[in-house]
């Protein structure tokens, strides 16, 4: 649905690790949020779309190519680098005269996976972001048009040195198991920098304004594509010591212990109530984007864009807090993970207010993106431009797949019966109100009626032609996953994972 004239801008935010049932419009949903209330207003939102991974690489790999995991290979069992073979989608728009951008607040997007090729320019946080929140006036890490290709992959290694690195590295295993240490270390910080009653939990602040001068150096006539990644909803979780009024409310809430590998190892015996709290303390974090959202937005209207700009706003995964033995996200594909927010607001906000009918996922965000560039282009036989799917049921079924225990040392932490728990590869396939998962380990399957059982508590697998006909789609994402082999590290990737808690 292109616009007359020039083509639209277009602006693609993932708002890390949110999962649909926590975002507006969700179960049980979420209230504080004002401008997303009213950006919703304005957007087609997609109730039922899901990632077709439960985390990152993989996620954002489909989201640039229209290619699912088990297509491009880039997952855990295959290769954490995405082949340059690969169309990407800044690089199609590149040659169609837009000016491309990529601004993440999570530090995998960037060159070292090949996820960032394409744009002319690039920033992204540094990995000790999440841990140490105080502002910085400009990205840590950044490359011009020039570098974006397979040479940046070393200068993007080299700026991942300095004593901030070496300090997280060291305190990190210390900041999951008593998390106040590190908020009071960021409160003795944002005292140090910042005036009285600033926001000091989020991540990546310099973000906003470095999209605003960026938003302002392109030409009027020209066409932006830009990404965004917003990672305030990504662990650790920090509490806001201004709302939680009284010093016991605060230490019950800081000192809540955020270690999914000990838990799932039975090493530490969580309660309800330590999941509750963490879980008010996503929410916490899921509200506070509705002003980064806004910055946005008001940077668009500010150089007079908004009107002629295509808005993509989904999740790249959910997070799990206790549900199916799982704290965070990896591992499987139940709803919590791989259930994400799709809303997609066109210019002039034309459509807004209303519903997608049809199962949407991350494989159709490049094909719409085509669509509204006005140069349609096939993707991938399984992906489908958003706009087609608002009144329409998906010609073909959804599919997720997990990828077991990912990065090596991660998995060297579990017991072997937690190896093989959670080191599976799990497959998911939607079509109508069901949800069909292959486990490819013992080669079974269970269904699922996620309209009437979005806990997936009941299985009512049956051996009837539909169901029979979604365990084919899952077993086939599956078969191709597994038939790769596990992904290698290099020593800097590896030490950098360490610290931030993926390995």
């Amino acid at each position: 649905m292109a616009v007359p004239g020039r083509p639209p801008d277009i602006v693609v935010v993932v708002l890390d690790c949110v999962r649909a049932a926590d975002f507006v419009g969700g179960s049980p949903g979420i209230g504080g949020m004002p401008f997303c209330e009213e950006l919703r207003r304005e957007s087609i939102a997609f109730p039922r779309a899901i990632s077709p991974s439960p985390w990152t690489i993989p996620s954002h790999a489909t989201i640039f190519t229209g290619l699912p995991p088990w297509e491009t290979g880039c997952h855990w069992k295959g290769s954490l680098q995405l082949a340059d073979r690969f169309s990407r989608v800044p690089a199609v728009l590149q040659e169609q005269g837009y000016r491309t951008m990529s601004l993440s607040a999570n530090p995998l997007i960037e060159p070292s996976f090949g996820l960032v090729e394409g744009f002319q320019q690039v920033a992204w946080s540094g990995w000790w972001e999440p841990f140490l929140r105080y502002a910085t006036p400009h990205p840590p890490h950044g490359l011009p048009a020039s570098k974006t290709g397979v040479a940046s992959r070393l200068a993007a290694r080299r700026q991942r040195k300095g004593p901030v690195d070496f300090l997280i590295k060291k305190v990190r295993p210390s900041i999951i198991q008593h998390p106040v240490v590190m908020v009071a270390g960021n409160r003795f910080v944002h005292g140090l920098r910042q005036e009285r009653g600033e926001e000091t939990r989020s991540i990546a602040r310099w973000l906003e304004p470095t999209f605003a001068d960026w938003v302002g150096g392109v030409p009027h006539d020209q066409p932006l594509y830009a990404f965004i990644n917003l990672l305030d909803a990504h662990e650790p979780y920090f509490p806001d010591g201004d709302r939680l009024r009284g010093l016991s409310k605060w230490r019950d809430y800081a000192a809540t212990r955020q270690d999914p590998v000990a838990w799932m190892n039975g090493d530490w015996k969580a309660t309800a109530e330590n999941f509750e709290l963490i879980h008010d303390l996503y929410r916490e974090m899921i509200a506070g984007m509705d002003r980064r959202l806004r910055g946005i937005v008001d940077a668009l209207k500010a150089n007079g864009r908004w009107d002629r700009t295509a808005l993509i706003v989904t999740g790249d995964h959910g997070q799990a807090f206790g549900e199916h033995g799982t704290l965070f996200h990896f591992f499987r594909v139940d709803e919590q993970l791989v259930r994400v927010p799709m809303w997609l607001r066109l210019p002039g906000g034309a459509q807004g207010g209303t519903e997608g009918r049809g199962w949407a996922s991350l494989v159709d965000i490049a094909p719409t993106v085509f669509e509204l560039s006005g140069r349609p282009r096939s993707v991938h036989r399984s992906a489908y431009s958003l706009t087609s799917l608002t009144d329409a049921e998906r010609p073909e079924p959804a599919v997720a797949i997990s990828d077991g225990i990912v990065w090596g040392h991660f998995r060297s932490r579990f017991r072997p019966e937690g190896v093989d728990k959670f080191d599976r590869v799990y497959a998911a396939a939607y079509s109508g109100d069901w949800k069909v998962v292959a486990d490819m380990r013992t080669n079974s399957q269970s269904a699922y009626d996620v309209a009437r059982d979005p806990g997936e508590t009941r299985n009512e697998w049956t051996d009837s032609d539909a169901l029979s006909r979604l365990s084919v789609v899952a077993r086939a994402a599956g078969a191709r996953t597994t038939s790769g082999t596990p992904s290698e590290l290099t020593e800097d990737v590896e030490d950098r994972l360490t610290a931030w808690g993926y390995v």
